[in-house]
């Protein structure tokens, strides 16, 4: 069978030229630079996060050293694991869960802020161990609670009386334009 002769279509219109295949390109250096420098400060964040949490339930249990020395290496120790993570698959994929979890780490310190705080309140635990901690001591809070109490009763009652003096400087005015005119029999 021979070649199939271009018939040009009615019109005298050709058709273009096929495209040429498109060709993906590679991401520019300073792209992935930067994506891999957000990679990092992700698991070192994650990591640095992981000390952090150590250090709280170290002072939860008054092990000030252990607290402090959880402060002052984990920084370093962080560095490390992620220059670690970068030629070892193991480690990084390890550092990447770390800094997926972390958060979920912050939301337990709350809710254990929350705990201590109000085992302080009721007497469960000593308030200096609540205050070395970061809670604070319940007489303080009672306190600021009723000032708070206090000033909301204040600005209610000024409210109220506010509206009330409206309500008679209203009240003066309509009656004002009720009374009969002096000019009228």
């Amino acid at each position: 069978m021979g070649a199939v002769p271009i018939v040009e279509p009615k019109g005298g219109h050709t058709p273009p030229p096929a495209r040429k295949p498109r060709t993906t390109s590679a991401p520019k250096p300073s792209v992935v630079q930067d994506i891999l420098k957000d990679v990092r400060k992700k698991r070192n964040d994650g990591v640095i996060e992981f000390f952090g949490m150590l250090s709280a339930v170290s002072f939860g249990f008054g092990w000030l050293a252990d607290a402090a020395t959880y402060q002052m290496h984990g920084p370093t120790l962080a560095d490390e694991a992620v220059k670690m993570g970068e030629s070892n698959e193991k480690v990084g994929a390890l550092l990447d869960k770390w800094a997926e979890i972390a958060p979920v780490g912050n939301l337990v310190a709350a809710v254990g802020m929350m705990g201590l705080q109000l085992a302080a309140n009721h007497g469960l635990i000593s308030v200096e161990r609540a205050v070395l901690f970061g809670a604070s001591d319940p007489q303080i809070l009672e306190s600021e609670m009723r000032i708070r109490v206090q000033m909301e009763i204040m600005e209610k009652r000024q409210q109220a009386a506010e509206r009330e003096r409206q309500a008679a400087q209203l009240a003066a005015e309509i009656q004002g334009m009720e009374s009969p005119r002096q000019d009228q029999p």
